[in-house]
């Protein structure tokens, strides 16, 4: 029996699938909000899962390492070591290890006067921290300026890319370093965030595909990570490496059991470390 603390700001429908495969396999699940954590729940507890812990990084990282100290299980590891990364610090990470990804800059609404010298014709802007596509915005060269204003209304950072003009795109979910399966995400516009309206479709995966993801995501230290990969130009780009990803859609559209993954590599991390 695996005692399991999921870490979590948010009452989401993966940790539902989570509990009821683990109580399928005789492990009892806590959510708890990392602000409420007990030091003696963790002394109670085998293995510490981190989910969304957006505005708490820095608690989650704290509860991590302790949670570690203490022989648990952790998942992501990389929090109990090395903390939280904003976007900007993962493309690093991944342009150093040799993956792929969009031309990026960064720039506080101090340094945007660096931004305007950008010879790309359409951009992108995301926050610095962000899901299911809070926040980003597109725009063309000449609108640069009025969109960053409007950005930094709300936004300490930038980060700006070019737009690509993607003809597909993928999520690919890797789980201990296996990749699980992918599919592509049909959208009207622009965006493809299934968050915003994108439909989940079934899609094989490609060996070129399955590298890729499993080298974005060990790169970046993520065991359960959700991959965006964009094909543009014919060339496939890492657009992004999602810590502790929604499954809803996955699930649905390729039939596999990604609560009963994530269960099983506890296990299997629990039973290394015994």
């Amino acid at each position: 029996m695996l005692r399991i603390i999921v870490l979590s700001t948010e009452n989401q429908w993966e940790i539902n699938r989570i509990r009821q495969e683990a109580a399928k396999r005789g492990h009892p699940v806590k959510t708890i909000h990392p602000a409420k954590l007990k030091p003696s729940q963790l002394k109670g507890s085998d293995a510490l899962l981190i989910r969304a812990v957006r505005g708490h990084a820095a608690k989650a990282a704290a509860i991590a390492r302790k949670a570690l100290e203490k022989g648990l299980v952790v998942v992501d590891e990389r929090l109990a070591k090395s903390g939280g990364r904003d976007k900007a610090a993962n493309y690093l990470v991944l342009e150093k290890a040799g993956v792929r990804v969009p031309p990026t800059f960064v720039a506080s609404e101090k340094e945007a006067n660096r931004l305007f010298k950008l010879s790309f014709k359409e951009l992108v802007i995301k926050p610095l921290h962000g899901k299911r596509g809070e926040g980003v915005v597109k725009c063309k060269r000449s609108g640069l300026r009025k969109a960053l204003s409007r950005f930094y209304g709300k936004y300490d950072e930038a980060i700006v890319q070019p737009f690509l003009h993607v003809s597909n795109e993928y999520r690919v979910l890797v789980v201990g370093g296996k990749a699980l399966g992918a599919f592509e995400k049909k959208a009207r516009g622009w965006r493809h965030n299934v968050s915003t309206g994108a439909k989940p479709k079934k899609t094989r995966l490609t060996r070129r595909m399955r590298e890729l993801a499993v080298k974005a995501a060990s790169a970046v230290g993520t065991e359960v990570g959700g991959v965006d990969i964009a094909r543009a130009g014919g060339r496939f780009y890492v657009l992004e490496v999602n810590r502790s990803p929604q499954f809803k859609g996955f699930e649905s559209s390729t039939n596999k059991n990604v609560a009963l993954e994530i269960v099983e590599y506890l296990e299997r991390k629990a039973e290394a470390n015994a």
